[in-house]
Order: C-alpha cells, then sequence, then structure tokens
C-alpha cells in the first residue's frame, strides 16, 4: 500500500516536470527588433523564421503611444478589435503563440491603419 502512495504522489511532480520542459523549449521573440512595437512595425518581418505553438512573442513599446490586441482574421483586416479582444497595454508584453495564425494589432490613434499589425503563423 506504500508503494501505491508513493506513485500517487509523484504524478503532480512528474507532471510539473513535463509543464516546465514545455515551456523551457519555447523561443521568445522581440516583436519589431530592437525598435519594439512601434508604427514602423511593417518593416519587420520574421527573416524566414518558424514560429511554434508555445513560443512567446515579447512586445515592448510605449504604452502611452500604443497598445497590443490579440485579434481574428476581420479585426486584422478591419483595424477593429472585435468584442472581448485581449488587449495588453502594459508596455512590455508576453503572448503565448497558439498553433495556426495569430493576429495583432494597435488599436490607439489609428497606428493599425498606419499597418501597426502582424500576423504570425505557428506550427
Amino acid at each position: 500500500m506504500a508503494l501505491g502512495r508513493a506513485n500517487f504522489l509523484s504524478i503532480p511532480v512528474l507532471w510539473g516536470l513535463v509543464l516546465y520542459c514545455q515551456t523551457a523549449l519555447a523561443d521568445e521573440f522581440l516583436v519589431g527588433g530592437p525598435e519594439g512595437w512601434t508604427e514602423n512595425i511593417g518593416n519587420w518581418h520574421s527573416n524566414g523564421t518558424t514560429f511554434h505553438a508555445g513560443d512567446v512573442l515579447e512586445f515592448v513599446y510605449d504604452p502611452r503611444e500604443y497598445n497590443v490586441v490579440v485579434v481574428d482574421k476581420n479585426g486584422y483586416e478591419t483595424c477593429k478589435a472585435p468584442i472581448g479582444a485581449s488587449e495588453n497595454n502594459s508596455g512590455n508584453d508576453q503572448v503565448y503563440l497558439e498553433k495556426g495564425a495569430n493576429y495583432f494589432i494597435c488599436t490607439k490613434r489609428g497606428c493599425c491603419e498606419k499597418n501597426m499589425k502582424i500576423v504570425i503563423i505557428a506550427e
């Protein structure tokens, strides 16, 4: 019976190790490079980088001027965030990529209309 109890108690430890390993393997990418998330983002591209689900995009910007809103394809194309869209405005946000297309826009000061938006496809 002690053996069964020991095995039961080890399950949370193993699960925590699996989660740690998955997190440790994720890559982080600074969006926009040294300039960060700014109106010049239209010039930023991934240079052939392959993104994976679970990778982290780091958005660094002036929160008085910009924000980062996670939107769907329609929100990306129309520069309008749907109701309930996830808005980040700390100035240093980390967003985990989901498998497939990930769309991001800025909704302040007409930035999106000036091409301050990106789409990242994660495998």
